[in-house]
């Protein structure tokens, strides 16, 4: 059986509905079960569905395998196939798939990672726009970084309508705020630069 689950970390997106799914089984007696009795096993076990089987001659399968690698972003991926040949299976996987595994997937979450370790927003662009991954990694990466710069800029226009003409005015502003304007009461083009925006960004987090 396999679980088939959203949470789970592999690189593949495009999968049938989450539950259980029985690939094959074996008799008291040690035999292989046949797909009728599979079937009739898969329906007395909530959630366990039978694997979908499909007869097709080698170059089919070799083409499909073809197609399954002809992707370009990870939305696309499929991990591959498993062929049942002479009484044997094998499991297919793809080459992008392979590939995808070795590096992290892209995601909020791995932004916000380099976001606490680096030091500069130079260093952030250059880690984002220079990024070598898999697929589309390097476009998600600057679309990630482009989204959280635009919030970053938003919440700049709403923190610089708020009073700090005095350290009481600025105690008035929301928690998060607070050290932002403190810097902006000392140097008041402090977010002229990227440190400010960076530490804009940083907050956000």
């Amino acid at each position: 059986m396999e679980l088939i689950w959203e949470g789970d970390p592999k690189p593949q997106t495009r999968r049938v509905a989450d539950g259980l799914y029985l690939f094959y089984g074996c008799s008291d007696d040690g035999r292989e079960m046949n797909r009728a009795d599979l079937l009739a096993v898969a329906q007395t076990v909530p959630a366990l569905s039978l694997v979908k089987e499909q007869r097709m001659a080698p170059v089919k399968v070799m083409g499909l395998m073809r197609r399954i690698d002809d992707v370009f972003t990870r939305a696309e991926l499929q991990e591959g196939l498993v062929v049942f040949v002479n009484d044997v299976r094998f499991k297919l996987k793809s080459w992008q798939y392979l590939n995808a595994c070795g590096t992290p997937a892209i995601t909020p979450a791995w932004l916000d990672k380099q976001i606490k370790s680096v030091k500069t927003l130079d260093q952030l662009h250059d880690t984002c726009e220079g990024w070598v991954g898999a697929l589309d990694d390097n476009l998600v990466a600057r679309q990630l970084l482009a989204q959280r710069l635009t919030a970053a800029h938003k919440s700049i226009d709403e923190i610089a309508r708020h009073p700090r003409e005095s350290v009481e005015e600025i105690k008035t502003a929301p928690k998060a705020w607070q050290p932002v304007l403190f810097q902006l009461f000392k140097r008041p083009n402090f977010w002229d630069d990227a440190a400010g925006v960076l530490s804009v960004v940083k907050m956000l987090l």
